[in-house]
């Protein structure tokens, strides 16, 4: 692998809110941050490294991560606007679901990556329908990728469990548990008692050696249905079949009471919101500070929201969040910033990630903003830049190696990218 040499950046390292290095370094060798700190105090055999990028007025950050995305809704996610949660079901995701393919998987899969990539996330996992892919290649672009495969009524969700588990022992080999499996539920539009009830059988039985992602209490409409069905609120009801556990993500969690909230923290589970989609739907909006406060881990995420902008998810959340709740629960940019950074590692388990570290993960993004503004603000406002300034995405570096350069992707062709498109745009129009 290359050695690189970051030099004279400002480096926002993401350990602590205080630690932020103006005229910085950064060294990495073998995809692995050896040394950080002052430039003015840099050992001058890292001078000689292989690839020297001088980072003046740019901002060095850890990469972010989409903890949560929706990889086969990418094509439509446009709909979502204006529709109630029945109405999209009922008027667009049946007629994807019927028009369906296993390749249209892969083809959404890397139009994800590649607006994703573009945004400097490096961390990728989303809910799939089909693991009929080419997982060679997707090993190969380079970035951390899990996979949730999505379980239906008449999957075997013995075999499931089993594939799973399978995969992961191969992929962790190959790849250093860059690459996962995962497994996942969806609401159409609530949870299948089928697989749900199965599931919870199969796991008394055997483990599963990975995340469980569930999405849970997105909408008034689902909260009153599992209390006419159940007798209990969601989160009450998963409890109740033993699905919540570390290993567990609850993904959206808009509806959910304090009494909830707890359970999720009693049982150590993951909650990541996703208020876009939930806002572009009319579901409301999460409690955020409720969740914050109970010491869940947490961040943010995009699902199947319209705007597919991760930067910009962050800075709507934090603005409507403080216009509701106002200065006594007031959320900072820093918060935001780290729950998305940290997502990696507190989330999704990908160990040695989410800050600016020796012997870490050497996945890190450079972005510009106006050479003006970057030295006008106070360094404590970085974070603030970051989220409200806009900045565009210079240099991405996943794993030691060069994936964006001078904001071009070096993972995607465009022929590509026209060649994925293209075999989506037919279905999308018979659906809209």
């Amino acid at each position: 692998m290359t050695s690189i040499l970051i030099f004279n950046g400002i480096l926002v390292t993401m350990r602590s809110r205080e630690e932020i290095i103006p005229n910085s370094y950064i060294y990495i060798d073998n995809g692995k941050i050896v040394d950080y700190g002052r430039y003015d105090e840099i050992p001058e055999d890292y001078k000689a490294a292989e690839l020297v990028i001088n980072a003046k007025g740019r901002i060095v950050i850890p990469a972010l991560t989409a903890a949560y995305v929706n990889f086969d809704y990418y094509p439509i996610r446009f709909t979502c606007y204006s529709r109630e949660p029945h109405e999209w079901y009922e008027s667009i995701e049946l007629k994807y679901l019927k028009q369906y393919k296993p390749e249209y998987s892969e083809y959404s899969l890397y139009l994800t990556l590649y607006n994703l990539v573009s945004q400097g996330v490096c961390t990728i996992c989303g809910s799939i329908r089909s693991l009929q892919l080419n997982l060679d290649k997707i090993c190969k672009l380079g970035l951390n990728i899990i996979l949730a495969k999505t379980v239906h009524r008449g999957d075997d969700i013995s075999s499931e469990v089993d594939r799973v588990n399978s995969l992961n022992v191969k992929l962790e080999r190959e790849t250093q548990s860059r690459i996962g499996i995962a497994l996942s539920i969806a609401q159409t539009p609530i949870l299948d008692d089928e697989v749900v009830n199965r599931l919870s059988e199969v796991l008394k039985e055997k483990s599963l050696k990975s995340k469980l992602f569930i999405e849970v209490a997105k909408s008034k409409e689902e909260v009153s249905k599992y209390k006419g069905k159940y007798q209990k609120r969601p989160v009450e009801y998963l409890e109740s079949l033993k699905l919540l556990s570390a290993n567990t993500v609850l993904t959206h969690c808009t509806w959910v009471t304090l009494r909830e909230i707890k359970l999720i923290a009693k049982c150590n589970s993951k909650v990541i919101l996703c208020p876009e989609t939930n806002l572009s739907l009319n579901e409301g909006i999460p409690p955020i500070m409720d969740i914050v406060s109970s010491n869940i881990d947490y961040t943010i995420s995009l699902d199947k929201g319209p705007s597919y902008s991760i930067l910009d998810v962050l800075k709507d959340t934090l603005t409507i969040h403080n216009i509701l709740y106002g200065s006594s629960r007031s959320l900072s940019a820093y918060d935001i910033l780290k729950s998305v950074i940290s997502a990696s590692n507190t989330i999704l388990g990908i160990s040695g990630t989410g800050v600016i570290e020796k012997g870490y993960r050497a996945n890190i993004a450079i972005f510009r903003v106006d050479p003006r503004e970057s030295w006008v603000y106070p360094l404590a406002n970085i974070c603030e830049l970051m989220v409200y300034g806009k900045p565009k995405l210079e240099t991405l570096i996943v794993n030691g190696e060069v994936v964006v350069d001078g904001g071009q992707q070096l993972i995607f062709s465009e022929e590509e990218i026209e060649k994925y498109s293209g075999k989506l745009s037919e279905l999308v129009l018979n659906i809209c």
